[in-house]
């Protein structure tokens, strides 16, 4: 039997426990070295020799994404196999990763993630690894321009906003709700008409009908009205009085509104 020596890189307590208890399960897979810094995983990284690594992307000392985008400076002869858990939904940070050398990327907020998930999908493709790909030696602040980190920065922090309410990562609403909020976030006239414009530029994008568009947002911000309308109202997110609920207007306005400078890179003082 191959024995998977692996690297855990992961900053919950309680998500690195019950994944160490998974790997229990699995004979071939060792975990033989955890941290929940980035900048200590590329040393061990330099140093050590790992068929496999699990990486969180957010952590307090460093970062998953970059960890990820270097990995041909820290292993220039055979590189670990890559599998990120994550809270972000980004697309564009999984196009990112996935070019860069992510072999399986499993989001924290979908219905099947936990622990055992984790090891089980290690130890099926850990036979099939390469582990000299040819990946290029660029750094994720060159793959993308600061314009670039910086909007898609705010937009995972509108996510994490969202699960912060109850939203689910998995529901076509939670992709939506942000994507409207972007709409509002990019224009620089008068805002443009959710029924009108919004919903139908939504649809398009993602094959559905407006009409569809507008069901899923408004079900997920029911959802989150109700797992927490006290909280939602003492941030100052705004309701209709006649419904006591939260709208799709009020909401991805709301959240617009509390983003946009930073979106537009106002309050660093880039241009517009």
């Amino acid at each position: 039997m191959n024995i998977i020596n692996t690297i855990l890189i992961e900053d919950n307590q309680a998500e690195c426990w019950a994944l160490l208890e998974a790997a229990k399960e699995y004979p071939e897979i060792a975990v033989t070295a955890v941290t929940d810094s980035a900048i200590q995983a590329a040393n061990l990284l330099a140093q050590h020799e790992f068929h496999a690594m699990i990486v969180d992307l957010d952590l307090p000392e460093g970062d998953g994404i970059n960890l990820i985008c270097d990995l041909p400076s820290y292993c220039p002869k055979s590189r670990p196999l890559v599998l990120v858990t994550t809270c972000v939904t980004s697309e564009t940070v999984f196009r990112c990763l996935r070019a860069y050398g992510a072999d399986h990327i499993m989001r924290k907020g979908d219905p099947a993630y936990n622990a055992n998930y984790v090891m089980q999908t290690l130890a099926r493709i850990a036979p099939y690894r390469n582990p000299t790909p040819n990946l290029p030696a660029v750094s994720w602040a060159q793959a993308f321009s600061p314009e670039e980190m910086r909007r898609q920065n705010v937009l995972d922090r509108i996510g994490r906003m969202l699960v912060s309410y109850g939203a689910r990562p998995n529901l076509d609403g939670y992709d939506f709700i942000i994507e409207a909020v972007k709409a509002f976030m990019e224009t620089g006239g008068p805002p443009p008409s959710l029924s009108k414009e919004v919903y139908p530029a939504i649809a398009r994008r993602y094959g559905k009908s407006a009409a569809s568009v507008e069901h899923s947002i408004r079900h997920t911000i029911e959802k989150m009205w109700s797992a927490h309308p006290q909280r939602m109202r003492s941030d100052g997110i705004p309701w209709d009085p006649k419904t006591g609920k939260c709208t799709n207007g009020c909401l991805c306005r709301f959240l617009a509104a509390q983003f946009r400078a930073d979106y537009r890179g106002q309050v660093t003082g880039e241009d517009k």
